[in-house]
Formats: structure tokens, sequence, C-alpha cells
């Protein structure tokens, strides 16, 4: 069975800055231009929320960069897509017409190792990173497919009433920070398809000793990426006009 919450501890010890990512989608090039700024900021441990492929077209390379630098990652709803087209359960073809060949590219360039890492990724993780705990998930610690938008305020109480000092929340694409009782909420924004009206690749750097974050959008040649989504989904404008709203 695949785990949907694994809520052990991993325990990092001082370190204090830790980038916070989400949704990459495929997003290459706005991977590497979000790693680079990360080295540039000097953080000692990257957390991503899951979403690793679908819409656009490396989310094999994204697997493997984001897995060749040890980041702490959970699965993504996207993520789910690719077992259960394997396994029948959703049809690729009804997938392909809604997001694009982005899963349709991933399932033909991931390998079987890769396919089982993704698979055994929990929904949700408990990280502790300088003394702090950190819930990191990409929906919600119950369901990777549920929305916790900046005005939502059930998920968000439920989420303070915990334990956790800090909860890193990715799915929506939208940024957020909120503080609620006793816990700190981010959510990064996505990396590869901000719905915000941010052109670039969004990002989140945390200092885990004074809670205090900042958020980041990378600039990168969106254009490219745009011009990937014309011509394998032409039918699909969102997929390139949601890359250059501003």
């Amino acid at each position: 069975m695949r785990p949907e919450s694994d809520l052990r501890t991993t325990s990092w010890g001082p370190k204090v800055r830790v980038a916070l990512t989400s949704d990459a989608h495929g997003n290459l090039p706005a991977l590497v231009a979000v790693l680079a700024s990360i080295e540039r900021y000097g953080a000692e441990l990257v957390l991503f929320a899951g979403d690793f492929v679908g819409y656009y077209y490396d989310g094999a390379e994204v697997v493997r960069a984001l897995r060749s630098i040890d980041a702490l990652c959970v699965r993504g709803n996207h993520d789910d897509m690719i077992a259960s087209c394997e396994s029948g359960e959703q049809s690729l073809s009804g997938i392909t017409e809604k997001y694009g060949h982005g899963l349709e590219l991933a399932i033909k360039q991931l390998n079987g190792e890769e396919k089982e890492w993704l698979a055994h990724l929990p929904i949700a993780r408990r990280v502790t990173v300088g003394g702090r705990e950190i819930l990191l998930a990409h929906g919600s610690v119950r369901n990777n497919l549920e929305y916790i938008y900046p005005d939502t305020d059930q998920p968000l109480e439920q989420i303070g009433d915990s334990d956790f000092d800090i909860a890193v929340l990715g799915h929506t694409h939208y940024r957020m920070r909120r503080e609620v009782q006793n816990c700190v909420i981010i959510n990064p924004g996505s990396l590869g398809q901000p719905r915000d009206r941010l052109r670039g690749a969004c990002w989140s750097l945390l200092d885990t000793e004074t809670l205090q974050s900042e958020f980041h959008v990378e600039p990168y040649d969106h254009n490219m990426v745009a011009d990937q989504a014309r011509a394998l989904d032409p039918e699909r404008p969102y997929l390139w006009q949601v890359l250059d709203r501003a």
C-alpha cells in the first residue's frame, strides 16, 4: 500500500534556512532558476510539497533534479495519476484531454524505479528542523486533493490546533502566509505554474529560528515553455496563457 500520511519524524540538526517549493508540474526551466536562487541564498534544506509532473513536459527531469539534491518531498495529486493511469483506474486519454500531454510524457520518460519512488512518497510528513516541527503536505494532512486557499478558515484552524510550529502546503498555486494559533502556515506558491498573476517561478525561504519567511519569484524563459505548450497542446491555450499573466 502507498503511504498516505507519514507523521514519523524526519529530523535535521540545527539548520535554520529552509527553501519551500511546490507544484513544479514538469516545468524544468522554472525549477532550474529556483534551485540556482536557493543555492545563492544558502538554504541548507529543500522541502517540496508535491506535483512533480502534469501540465508541462519535463516531469521526469524534475523528479531527477529534486532527488539529486535530497529534497524532502511529498506526493501530489498529479503524481498519483501516474500509478492510477498505469493500473487502469484512470484514463490517460481523459487526463491528456483535460491537462495536456505533460503526464503522458512523464509516464514514458520515468523508469520503473522512479515511478515506484513517486508512488511510495507520503501525502504528508513531519519534519523536525532546528527544533521546529514542520508539517509538509500537498493539499492537507488527510487528502492531497483538498484545496486550502488563503481565505479558507476551517482547515487552517485544524492545523493551527495541532502541535506543528510550521505547516508547508501546496496544491492551490497561490502564495499564502497565515498565522493560526501557534502555527505559521505557508504556501510558497507554484514553482511551475503560478495562478496569482506572477510571471516567474515562485518559492519561499524560511528561517526556522525566527519563523520569518520571504517569498521569491525567479525570472526564467517562460516563453520557451509556452512555445512547447503551443506546439504540443495547441487546443489548450490556458497552458501558455497562465505563464504570461501578470
